[in-house]
């Protein structure tokens, strides 16, 4: 997860993709930059409570993490225009929280997780905040 929190930091630096609705992106953005550290501060608690649940070896950041988050800036921004009319549609709410239900289940994802993927879509549905 901490590789995905550098990437959601780092999507600024990409330049409007593909004609999109800055607006929009940014409200995404904002929610998935809220639920990295959500997720962040959840893990440093653990591994304070616990040392032995730390990681044991860390990413280079030059070689490893940044050309990794260099192409998942440009996925995740594809993605949401590429779901630009999903978005918009009175369904969209429903769906996604199915959706995130089956990724929760699928990753069994532990609570920091589950509650920073609740976090980090709350404004992914145009003109909905999702409430589950």
């Amino acid at each position: 997860m901490l590789v995905v929190t550098v990437l959601l930091l780092s999507v600024t630096v990409v330049p409007d993709i593909s004609g999109f609705v800055a607006l929009a992106t940014d409200r995404i953005e904002l929610d998935q930059i809220e639920a990295s550290k959500l997720v962040q501060r959840a893990l440093f608690r653990r591994w304070s409570a616990d040392p032995r649940s730390r990681p044991v070896r860390r990413p280079d950041l030059r070689t490893e993490v940044r050309p990794r988050l260099d192409r998942l800036t440009v996925d995740m921004l594809e993605a949401i225009k590429a779901a630009e009319r999903a978005r918009a549609l009175p369904s969209c709410e429903r769906k996604l929280t199915w959706a995130a239900f089956r990724v929760s289940a699928r990753r069994d994802l532990d609570r920091p997780h589950r509650a920073g993927l609740h976090r980090a879509l709350g404004s992914f549905c145009e003109g909905q905040l999702v409430s589950w």
